[in-house]
C-alpha cells in the first residue's frame, strides 16, 4: 500500500480480524475476490495454501520464507512461484513492492535481478542517493520454479526496461538461462 497500488491488498489471517489497519480474511478461500498475486510471508501450512490459491485462481506467488517441497507443491498445483526466500517483486510504475524492501523503489529503467535478498537492499540503498530508478526488482531467491531465464525473457519484450543488472550466484536451468541471456543481450544491455 505504500508504494501507492490501486488494487486491493487482501491480507490473510486467521488469528487478526485486521493487518496494517486493513481488513484480514481467515483463509484463501474467504476472500470476496480472486488474488492476482499472492505474496507468501508464513510457511505455516503452504501445503494447504497454495492448492487454495490454484482453486481460486490465483496462479501466481512471491514466497518471502524458506519453504521445504515448494518446487514439487509449485508444479503439482500449477501456481508459479518467485522464492522461497525470495526478496520479493518491486514494479514501481504500478506501485507495487510485494517485497522485503525497507524502502519504496524509485521508478526508473533500470531492472535488477538478483538471488540475494542483501544485495537488492544495498542496491536499494546506493540507488536512491545517486537518482537511480527501477522498473522492476525481482529477487529470485532460491528459484525453486521461477528462476534467471524467465525473469530475463519478461524484462527483455518490457518497453519500460532499459539495461538489466544481474547479481547471479547459482543458475539451475544453465539452457533456459543461456536462451534468455543471449536473446535479453540483443535488445538489452
Amino acid at each position: 500500500r505504500d508504494a501507492g497500488c490501486k488494487g486491493a491488498v487482501l491480507p490473510i489471517d486467521p488469528a487478526r480480524r485486521a493487518v496494517g489497519g486493513v481488513l484480514a480474511y481467515p483463509g484463501v478461500a474467504d476472500l470476496p475476490v480472486s488474488p492476482d498475486l499472492a505474496v507468501i510471508a508464513s510457511a505455516d501450512d503452504l501445503t494447504a495454501v497454495l492448492p487454495a490459491l490454484a482453486a481460486r485462481g490465483c496462479f501466481a506467488a512471491v514466497v518471502l520464507v524458506e519453504a521445504d517441497g515448494l518446487a514439487e507443491l509449485a508444479r503439482r498445483t500449477g501456481v508459479r512461484v518467485l522464492g522461497p526466500d525470495s526478496f520479493g517483486l518491486a514494479i514501481p510504475e504500478l506501485g507495487l513492492n510485494a517485497s522485503r524492501a525497507h524502502l519504496t523503489p524509485a521508478k526508473g529503467r533500470l531492472a535488477l535481478v538478483s538471488q540475494s535478498a542483501s544485495m537488492c537492499r544495498a542496491v536499494l540503498d546506493w540507488a536512491g542517493p545517486n537518482g537511480v530508478g527501477f522498473s522492476h526488482i525481482i529477487g529470485i531467491g532460491d528459484n525453486v520454479d521461477l528462476g534467471f531465464g524467465t525473469a530475463l525473457d519478461w524484462l527483455s519484450r518490457d518497453p519500460g526496461t532499459g539495461a538489466i543488472l544481474l547479481d547471479v550466484r547459482r543458475i539451475k536451468n544453465r539452457r533456459a538461462f543461456l536462451s534468455a541471456a543471449r536473446a535479453a543481450s540483443r535488445l538489452r544491455p
